[in-house]
């Protein structure tokens, strides 16, 4: 009996590790980029990607929770729209949520006698039926959610209308409808899937786009009339069971915002460049995302999942998406202490002797080569203040910790820490006969 109970056990905990099985219907910003060397990969190699998407990293870093199936890495492993990669990632470049919807309405094989001489026409509408006929099997037999990635197409392909306000008056009413149907027909398929639907990135704040279409009021007025699109999204969808929204336009929204765009401290160039460096924004298309902003995209995709299954995958930190992309997260630190004459440059050192560690000068914004006091006292009854180097904020957390015993510490509660108008920072000391503060520095 013990054997059999510990068998059990054994089998239901390896149930409980299977990885979350998410099925994908989109467009170029969810196929593999391993595909899609023409903007992927470098010019110098350009049948060598040296970017990632959403799915690859999902795919490479989280793949012991959450999988899109098994990998056909041979161009042509699929007959229908999909080409190569992962099975339950059905992403087509250049697809709109009026392909789709051709997809979903071909129910019947085509016959190439009705096609005639539009050989075209007839090979369309057989891959139109084998993708929709492989999306329901994948569909009933393979997946635990279904993320509906689409809506950027929509908009790049009829951004000159939106741009000018000459666009149909029922142009978004029907593209949400059609996304709604997609829900509606998945469930029809597997009654009750949870069904995560992004929000469509803003195209206008890609260089393709903000640089082709440059007068200010008219760029405003369409950034808000797409925002208005995205809340619209965000509100019908959740309303409805077991659905979630992925909110990809709150990473447009910082590409439009954040001068300079940075991640940690770590500054990018929105514009693409021939080489894909790992620190622009935008791959060399200047339209698709590179590997940090696809990072981000993944964020968002994650936390739709997670709100459907809590904790079920764990979200990308900043730090991590700097390494990934080969970037070192602590390039703003080694770039300031680069600039001052020490041997000791470690982050821990302290070359001036002063006992403010060189991340915590970086904090301060004080000179690791000079002598800096602190202000503040450490009596009982004072208080330890500084004024934090605001420049290097995004890379670093200053904060304070206490003891009583100058052995173990903790950091000071917030109801003792004040921020002053100045942006200068107060701590004071517990009601205790005596206590101590130190200032402490944490790269982000």
């Amino acid at each position: 009996m013990p054997r059999l109970i510990a068998l059990f056990l054994l089998l239901v905990a390896s149930a409980t590790a299977m990885p979350l099985r998410l099925l994908v219907i989109g467009d170029s910003l969810s196929e593999e980029y391993e595909y899609e060397a023409i903007f992927s990969a470098p010019a110098s190699a350009p049948l060598s990607a040296n970017t990632n998407n959403w799915v690859e990293l999902l795919s490479d870093y989280r793949f012991d929770e959450v999988t899109l199936g098994t990998y056909a890495g041979s161009l042509g492993s699929y007959e229908d729209w999909r080409d190569a990669g992962y099975r339950l990632n059905f992403g087509v470049p250049s697809f709109t949520t009026v392909d789709w919807l051709r997809v979903f309405f071909t129910t019947d094989q085509p016959n190439p006698l009705d096609f005639g001489a539009d050989t075209a026409g007839y090979l369309r509408a057989l891959a139109d039926y084998r993708t929709r006929n492989a999306l329901i099997t994948e569909v009933i037999a393979n997946t635990d959610v279904a993320v509906i990635f689409l809506g950027g197409n929509d908009l790049k392909n009829d951004y000159n209308e939106l741009f000018n306000d000459i666009e149909p008056a029922d142009f978004y009413t029907r593209l949400r409808g059609r996304i709604d149907y997609f829900v509606t027909q998945l469930r029809q398929w597997k009654p009750g899937l949870p069904v995560i639907v992004a929000t469509m990135p803003d195209v206008g704040a890609t260089p393709n786009i903000y640089e082709t279409y440059t007068t200010p009021a008219k760029q405003l007025s369409t950034r808000a009339k797409i925002a208005g699109y995205n809340a619209d999204l965000a509100g019908f969808f959740p309303a409805k069971p077991d659905t979630a929204v992925a909110r990809i336009d709150a990473i447009t929204d910082l590409a439009f915002d954040l001068d300079p765009f940075q991640l940690n401290g770590t500054v990018f160039t929105l514009e693409g460049d021939p080489e894909n460096p790992p620190d622009h924004l935008f791959t060399r298309d200047d339209f698709h995302p590179a590997t940090v902003a696809q990072g981000l995209v993944a964020n968002e995709v994650i936390a739709a999942v997670n709100e459907l299954f809590p904790d079920t995958v764990t979200p990308f930190t900043k730090r991590e998406l700097l390494a990934i992309a080969g970037l070192d997260p602590d390039q703003p630190y080694l770039d300031w202490i680069d600039g001052f004459p020490v041997s000791a440059d470690g982050m821990d050192e302290d070359p001036d002797q002063d006992r403010l560690p060189n991340l915590v000068e970086l904090g301060l914004g004080t000179a690791p080569d000079q002598f800096s006091p602190v202000a503040g006292s450490w009596e009982p009854g004072g208080a330890l203040s500084w004024t934090p180097n605001e420049s290097a904020s995004d890379y670093l957390e200053l904060f304070a910790e206490e003891s009583t015993t100058l052995g173990a510490w903790s950091p000071v509660p917030p109801e003792r820490t004040m921020l002053a108008p100045d942006g200068s920072v107060t701590v004071t000391p517990p009601e205790v006969p005596a206590a101590w503060f130190r200032l402490r520095a944490a790269p982000r």
